[in-house]
C-alpha cells in the first residue's frame, strides 16, 4: 500500500508496470521513487485469483476519479503495449487490459445515457405494446364481428337476389301459364273430341288394321258394292273371333289423313269414298299401282299430283307408253334419277322389261343399290315412283301379273261422276261461283294443313320438353303463335262457311242436271253390252 491510501486493482497494475526493480531518481531530481516490485510480486502477482480478478473485473464500476488516476499512466508514451512487449509479453497484455478498461469507460460514458434512455424507451415500448396488444385484440374482435356481419350481409343479399329471381321466375311462369292455358284452352274442345275418337280407334286398332290390310291386299280390282259386302263379312267373322273393330269400318277413317285427302281432291281426284279408298290403297301398298281407268280420271289425277311445282326436290313427271321406241331408255333414266313415271294405256300383257322393276329386284353392288332394266344394270333411286294405267274397262290380267302390281279399279262411280258433272254444269252456268268454290276448297285445305302442322309441332314440343314445362319458352311462343293462327283460321272458316252455304244452295239447283248426266253416261257406257259396236 503506497503512501496516500488504498489503490484499486487497475491502479495497482499501472503502478506495478510503471516502476522498475531498482530505486531510481525522481525525474524532477528531487528524491527517489520507492521500489514496489518486490511487494507487487508478493501481493499482486502471487495472488492465485489475480487473473480471475482481471477477467471478472467490474468495468461498469469504474469511476471518473479512478479513470483520471489511471490516465496519468495511460497517457505516458512509455505505457504502451508496443514498447512494453519488448520487455515482457505478459506485461504487454496487462497494458492492453488497462488501456481497454480506460477506453471502455470513455465509451460507456457516452453509451450509458443512451442505455438509460433505451431502458426508458424499452419500458415505454413494453407499455405501448401491451396497450397495442389490447387495442389489437379489440380490433380483432371488431374485425371478426365485421366479417360475420359481412358474411350475414352477403348471405342476405344472395337470398334477396334468389328471392328476386324466384319472383321474376314465378312471374314469368305465371305469364307463361296464362299463355299456355289460353293456347291450349282454345284447342280444348277439338283435342278432347280427338282424344275421345283416338281412344275408340285405339280400342278397335287390331281389327281395323286387319280389315285395312285385307282391303289393300285383295279389294283393289273390285267395285264399291263388292268391297262393302266383303268387308261386312269380314267384320262378322272378326266379331265371332272376339276381335274388336269399328262397327262402320272405313278405310278412309282408319288410314286416311284429311289434309292429304284434301290435297288429292284439289289435284282432281274424284271426291267420293270409292276413289279416295283407291288413293289410300295406292300409297299404302309396297307394290306399284296398275289402275283400271277407262274414263281417264286416275290418269288426270296422277298428272296433277306429280306436276312439277318448281320447289326443291320436285321432279317432272315422265309420261311414257310401251309402244314407244324410247320406252326402255326413258324407264332407265327415271329409275336412275328417281323421277316419277306414268306408264299409260297398257294392254293385258305387260312388257317383260318391267318385271324386275315391279318386283323391285334390287341388288347392292359396292354399297350402291342397282336394278336390272332390260339388259342393263342401273343405279336405283328410292324416290322412283311408277304409275300404270289402262283404258280397258274389264281387263283380264293373268295371276302372275296381278301378284306383281297393286291392281286398282278407278272406273267412275255414280257419286263421283255426279259430283264432277255438277262442277262442270255450275262452271258453265255460274263460272264466278264455281271459281269461288274452288278457291274456298284450296284455302280450306291450306288452313287444315297449317292447323295440322301446328298441332304436330305442339305435340312434339310437349313430348320432348324436359323439366318444368313453364320454362320452355319455345313451347309457349309456339302456343301463342298457334293461338293467333288458329283464331285467324277460325275466322276464315266462319266466313268460308257462310260463303259455302250460299254456294251449296246455288249448286243444289243444278243437282238434278248432274244426276241425269251421270245416269246418261252409265247408260251409254252399258250399251256396249247390247252390241260391241257401241264401245266406240
Amino acid at each position: 500500500t503506497p503512501p496516500g491510501g488504498v489503490v484499486t486493482t487497475m491502479e495497482a497494475v499501472c503502478i506495478m508496470l510503471r516502476v522498475k526493480p531498482n530505486r531510481v531518481k525522481n525525474p524532477d531530481g528531487q528524491g527517489k521513487i520507492d521500489d514496489y516490485w518486490s511487494v507487487s510480486k508478493k501481493k499482486v502477482l502471487a495472488d492465485p485469483k489475480f487473473l480471475a480478478n482481471l477477467v471478472a473485473y467490474d468495468k461498469d464500476a469504474i469511476t471518473e476519479q479512478l479513470c483520471n488516476k489511471v490516465m496519468k499512466y495511460t497517457n505516458d508514451p512509455g505505457f504502451h503495449p508496443d514498447r512494453i512487449v519488448k520487455q515482457s509479453k505478459a506485461a504487454a497484455g496487462l497494458c492492453k487490459w488497462v488501456h481497454a478498461m480506460v477506453s471502455y469507460y470513455h465509451v460507456a460514458k457516452i453509451v450509458e445515457p443512451k442505455k438509460a434512455a433505451l431502458a426508458v424507451s424499452t419500458a415505454e415500448l413494453e407499455v405501448a405494446m401491451k396497450s397495442l396488444a389490447l387495442v389489437r385484440a379489440e380490433l380483432k374482435g371488431v374485425e371478426d364481428k365485421l366479417a360475420q356481419l359481412q358474411a350475414d350481409l352477403d348471405k342476405t343479399n344472395a337470398k334477396k337476389v334468389k328471392l328476386e329471381n324466384d319472383v321474376a321466375t314465378c312471374k314469368s311462369r305465371l305469364d307463361r301459364a296464362h299463355k299456355l292455358m289460353d293456347g291450349l284452352g282454345g284447342e280444348k274442345v277439338r283435342w278432347a273430341e280427338s282424344s275421345k275418337n283416338l281412344q275408340i280407334r285405339y280400342d278397335n286398332l287390331v281389327g281395323d288394321i286387319l280389315l285395312s290390310s285385307g282391303v289393300i291386299a285383295y279389294m283393289g280390282p273390285f267395285t264399291s258394292q263388292f268391297r262393302a259386302d266383303t268387308i261386312g263379312g269380314w267384320v262378322k267373322l272378326l266379331t265371332e273371333k272376339e276381335i274388336t273393330s269399328s262397327e262402320n269400318f272405313s278405310l278412309t277413317t282408319c288410314l286416311g289423313e284429311p289434309v292429304k285427302i284434301r290435297e288429292w281432291t284439289i289435284a282432281r281426284l274424284p271426291n267420293d269414298g270409292f276413289s279416295i279408298d283407291n288413293a289410300i290403297m295406292l300409297f299404302k301398298s309396297d307394290q306399284f299401282p296398275l289402275m283400271i281407268d277407262p274414263q281417264g280420271q286416275a290418269n288426270n289425277w296422277v298428272r296433277a299430283l306429280e306436276a312439277d311445282t318448281g320447289e326443291e326436290g320436285s321432279k317432272k313427271l315422265k309420261i311414257i307408253k310401251q309402244t314407244e321406241t324410247t320406252f326402255v331408255r326413258s324407264l332407265e333414266i327415271a329409275v336412275q334419277y328417281g323421277e316419277p313415271v306414268l306408264l299409260e294405256n297398257v294392254p293385258e300383257e305387260l312388257d317383260p322389261v318391267l318385271e324386275s322393276v315391279l318386283l323391285k329386284q334390287i341388288v347392292k353392288a359396292g354399297g350402291v343399290k342397282t336394278i336390272k332394266v332390260g339388259d342393263n344394270m342401273v343405279e336405283y333411286d328410292p324416290d322412283f315412283r311408277l304409275y300404270i294405267t289402262t283404258k280397258l274397262r274389264n281387263p283380264h290380267y293373268p295371276p302372275e301379273t296381278c301378284v306383281k302390281v297393286n291392281l286398282l279399279n278407278f272406273m267412275a262411280t255414280p257419286d263421283g261422276l255426279e259430283d264432277q258433272m255438277l262442277g262442270i254444269v255450275v262452271k258453265q252456268e255460274k263460272p264466278e261461283l264455281e271459281k269461288q268454290r274452288e278457291q274456298l276448297v284450296i284455302s280450306d285445305a291450306a288452313n287444315k294443313k297449317t292447323l295440322k302442322g301446328i298441332e304436330d309441332t305442339i305435340l312434339h314440343l310437349l313430348a320432348v320438353s324436359e323439366g318444368n314445362i313453364l320454362d320452355d319458352q319455345v313451347l309457349i311462343d309456339t302456343l301463342a303463335a298457334s293461338q293467333v293462327t288458329s283464331k285467324q283460321i277460325a275466322d276464315e272458316v266462319k266466313a268460308a262457311a257462310k260463303t259455302q252455304e250460299t254456294i251449296r244452295q246455288v249448286r243444289e239447283a243444278y243437282q238434278p242436271v248432274a244426276y241425269r248426266v251421270a245416269q246418261l253416261f252409265f247408260c251409254v257406257a252399258d250399251l256396249a253390252s247390247v252390241d260391241p259396236m257401241y264401245q266406240y
